[in-house]
């Protein structure tokens, strides 16, 4: 995993491993083909001598069971080998996506399976649809632009997500949860199948407290409720229709039309727009406006209506809550303002055009050196009775993408600089709260002490450095001994080095080389004592 807000000092994730007693992932998405496990070779690349004590492969205790095996995937090694033994097991459909399918074919699967750690194992979620075309007067799913691993069908024109799949990573059990009892089509097929699903009072906690709203579901939602919620008297002139708000490029100054395929034209779509891509939904953290509680939501604006999206000023946005209290609460928030204010396309369009980030984007977008502009998802921070809209700044530099900065957009107005905080100041002058950007985690303590991980706040600040700059470290970045620890392991050691090289970085850019020699100096030094820690 990777906290959202922090950066390595080379301008990477920060890439943390979960703790967990079973961290083999024996059933997972896109593993392909069969596996023979427990055999006389070694299953983890750490080299230890733990195997697979799972019971769900087939066990190829006889040498006549591995004959048949063989010739059914006309595979030799699987008789031949001499690592496979009497304990040994063929694993099939490890895939986790296929495992369900064949488990249960009449439902419809979302293509994104998340991960959840639960009592020290990874256990996948997937979404499970109930879905049929037959439903009467009903308008289908059709050209709605769906993620490319979408699992429904677009003839449907009834869903529901009635059913969580959750499959063990290490045993391959399979669990289907029944989380809506008023779906009469799982009715139906609970009836035919009354041992195939289980109760969702019966889903561990730790596993309920992970749901998410599924996006495809929300995706369908949010783009027919925008056509169906106008009054009656106003539904063929189309007035007060809206459409999902338009989706800003990722790329600088570009043109973004639909990249979803396989859309299927019914013919009784009604309210039209053109094929521009749609803004994705995203997850995030919500305080709602009412309550003041803070909520998992996924989120998706709306623009109002127009067939050639000439309209792009923000009408209104939606919420689907994700907490097990609030689950599924859909919630949509209009936007009381006249004249509108601007929706996330001319947000993003007016922020490029900025003279500073415009000359930043041109400095960094170089062709000749192979680098390359990328933007993050836009992300909309109601705030008072204002809108922010906050925005990464990637570098792609030989398809290695790093952050340089984030945009923040207020009130016609953009900026930007290497932290959320330093962007606030800068946009709203007088800004001085301290932002919640650093991630103190179990893994960042040594000897109960905290040691301060460098954020994407750090890595652009003033080095605050006095003479010789060794000793002193980065503002607000980490604390970095004179000379290495003895009792330090290669990690920390290796920590260090990377701390002091983007020390070194910062006074070569500021021009002191005094201080950038000593620096190099100190890091090499660090970079010899984790070498010697492998000896």
């Amino acid at each position: 995993m990777a906290p959202v807000s922090r950066v390595t000092t080379s301008l990477r994730p920060d890439y943390r491993t979960l703790q967990v007693d079973r961290p083999e992932l024996y059933f997972s998405p896109a593993l392909t083909g069969y596996a023979v496990a427990n055999t006389d070779v070694a299953e983890s690349p750490c080299g230890d001598d733990e195997a697979y004590s799972g019971r769900a492969g087939i066990e190829m205790r006889s040498p006549l069971r591995r004959a048949i095996t063989a010739l059914a995937f006309l595979d030799y090694n699987i008789l031949g080998s001499g690592a496979i033994n009497a304990d040994s097991q063929l694993l099939l459909v490890r895939d986790v996506q296929e495992r369900v399918e064949k488990l249960a074919p009449f439902l419809d699967y979302d293509g994104d399976p998340y991960p959840v750690a639960v009592d020290g194992r990874v256990v996948w979620v997937i979404d499970a649809y109930t879905s049929t075309s037959d439903y009467p007067y009903a308008q289908s799913i059709g050209n709605v632009q769906l993620s490319r691993s979408t699992g429904l069908d677009r003839r449907a024109n009834y869903v529901r997500n009635s059913v969580k799949a959750v499959v063990d990573a290490y045993t391959g059990e399979v669990t289907f949860y029944v989380v809506d009892e008023a779906d009469p089509i799982l009715d139906a097929w609970s009836g035919a199948f009354p041992d195939l699903f289980t109760p969702i009072d019966e889903m561990p906690s730790e596993v309920r407290e992970h749901l998410r709203y599924p996006e495809d579901l929300f995706r369908v939602q949010t783009d027919l409720y925008s056509k169906y919620q106008i009054a009656p008297q106003d539904f063929f002139q189309r007035t007060g229709a809206w459409s999902v708000a338009q989706a800003p490029s990722i790329q600088p100054r570009g043109t973004v039309v639909s990249s979803v395929s396989g859309g299927l034209d019914t013919g009784d779509e009604f309210a039209l727009e053109t094929n521009t891509e749609r803004f994705v939904p995203y997850y995030t953290l919500f305080r709602d406006r009412d309550s003041g509680e803070q909520q998992f939501v996924i989120l998706r604006p709306f623009v109002p209506f127009s067939t050639d999206d000439r309209r792009t000023e923000l009408q209104a946005y939606m919420t689907a809550s994700s907490d097990p209290d609030s689950y599924g609460r859909l919630v949509s928030y209009v936007v009381d303002q006249d004249p509108l204010p601007s929706g996330p396309l001319r947000v993003a369009t007016q922020a490029e055009s900025e003279q500073l980030i415009s000359r930043e984007i041109s400095f960094q977008d170089n062709e000749e050196s192979g680098t390359d502009v990328l933007f993050g998802d836009m992300q909309i921070l109601p705030v008072a009775d204002g809108l922010i809209y906050v925005r990464p700044f990637y570098v792609s530099i030989d398809g290695v993408t790093e952050y340089r900065f984030v945009i923040v957009s207020h009130d016609n107005r953009a900026t930007f600089a290497s932290s959320l905080r330093e962007a606030l100041s800068d946009l709203f002058p007088g800004f001085d709260a301290d932002l919640p950007e650093r991630v103190i985690a179990e893994e960042d303590l040594v000897d109960g002490e905290p040691v301060e991980p460098v954020t994407a706040g750090d890595a652009g600040s003033d080095s605050g450095a006095t003479d010789g700059g060794a000793d002193e470290p980065a503002e607000g970045g980490l604390d970095v001994p004179a000379t290495p620890d003895e009792r330090a392991t290669t990690a920390e050691l290796l920590l260090q080095a990377e701390a002091l090289f983007a020390l070194a970085d910062e006074q070569l850019r500021a021009g002191d080389l005094g201080a950038y020699q000593a620096t190099i100096e100190q890091a090499e030094q660090f970079i010899r004592a984790a070498l010697a820690t492998l000896d």
